[in-house]
């Protein structure tokens, strides 16, 4: 299975447009292709039953967060762009500038209006919230019902005996998953907030395990049954670490479409608002000194520059821009280091290490979907 390009679209294309969560085999051609080329593993990591709940809670948080985002968004446009009008509108005459004056503080009211609104009824951020964090923890549970069960798993391509047993484990691994995660969302995820040391990593089970435990029973038999282990091996190195490097480096891609590169654009024009505001003062201040009378018209431009600037202030803290993007920044580094170490592991033979390297790579998941929920649960203005 090949990882998703990672080539550089256009600065105002989105490189993650067409991404289509290949590491559970989420697109029909993928696994089209994976089925023809290994007809015995597709039967053992193909999970449609898992594949349509993710579904369900995919589909809800694309849908939730465009509304609200999208809500969002126009709060702060009308907002920004009334309070740059208004100062403009001064270098009109006569009834023009009593429209442009109107528009503007209309769009200023209704921009407030709707920002009360957003935060006390539409619900959409919390929806999202939800649903996304339930999606990524349906796509944990994936690999480490692999991981947690991988001799079987292994058997399962060969022996019928083995496949059904493995049809039941997952049956329960998903009841016991959708189960947990119901009573988190009910729950309002107060239990991530409280879990500082990453203890509720791995998503199986009614209960998380004790993890180190867990990775020092998987690692011991492991290296008793090496050539069990290494089929589910190979399956998570390259549907789990190598999806999630190329996923994080698209995610880190300087466009628009990313949160790296909109941070670029929001922070240059942020910049450009507060840096123009004393210029224009300055300005000002040199024609009432040459004129002994009015600064002319760059006080009202010194007012639409602070505008902006304060504009895009707005944006970039009520969508967490920054914070998002400093968080893929930082998930990559750390995805790329377990790859790094489970590549080390693979080239010398050690088990304990390619073990090591999958559980580190889940603790780095856990910690960025966690990180995600810390970084947007009051963001009710925008978000």
């Amino acid at each position: 299975m090949t990882t998703p390009d990672q080539s550089n679209p256009l600065y105002f294309g989105n490189p993650l447009r067409s991404w289509t969560n290949p590491d559970i085999l989420y697109d029909a051609r993928l696994r089209c292709a994976f089925e023809a080329e290994h007809p015995d593993e597709y039967a053992v990591v193909d999970w449609p039953e898992l594949r349509a709940a993710f579904q369900v809670h995919e589909d809800r948080a694309k849908t939730f967060k465009k509304r609200s985002r999208g809500l969002g968004l126009r709060v702060t446009l009308l907002a920004g762009l009334g309070a740059a009008l208004v100062p403009l509108s001064e270098l009109l005459q006569g009834q023009t500038r009593m429209v442009v004056l109107a528009l503007a503080l209309g769009a200023m009211i209704a921009g407030f209006v709707l920002a009360i609104w957003h935060m006390t009824h539409s619900g959409g951020q919390r929806s999202w919230l939800s649903d996304r964090l339930q999606a990524e923890r349906l796509r944990a549970g994936y690999f480490h019902t692999l991981i947690e069960h991988f001799a079987l798993a292994d058997r399962a391509r060969t022996n019928p005996e083995a496949k059904a047993a493995w049809a039941r484990v997952r049956s329960d691994a998903l009841r016991d998953m959708s189960a947990r995660l119901r009573q988190e969302a009910d729950q309002g995820w107060d239990r991530w907030l409280q879990d500082g040391a990453l203890h509720d990593v791995w998503a199986t089970g009614a209960v998380p395990p004790d993890l180190d435990r867990l990775q020092a029973r998987i690692t011991a038999e492991a290296q008793a049954a090496p050539d069990r282990f290494a089929f589910v091996s190979r399956r998570v190195h390259q549907q789990r670490l190598q999806v999630q490097q190329a996923f994080s480096a698209l995610a880190t891609l300087p466009s628009t479409g990313t949160a790296q590169g909109r941070q670029g654009l929001i922070t240059a024009l942020e910049h450009a608002g507060v840096l123009a505001t004393p210029v224009f003062a300055v300005l000002a201040a040199i024609e009432v000194i040459r004129t002994a009378g009015s600064p002319g018209p760059w006080l009202v431009l010194m007012g639409a520059a602070s505008a902006i600037g304060l504009t895009m202030r707005l944006l970039d803290k009520g969508l967490r821009i920054r914070a998002e993007a400093y968080r893929y920044w930082d998930y990559r580094q750390r995805v790329a280091q377990a790859n790094a170490a489970y590549d080390d592991a693979y080239r010398r033979g050690d088990v304990g290490g390619q073990v090591g390297a999958m559980f580190a790579l889940e603790r780095h998941a856990y910690w960025e979907t966690r990180q995600f929920l810390l970084d947007h649960r009051d963001a009710r203005f925008l978000d």
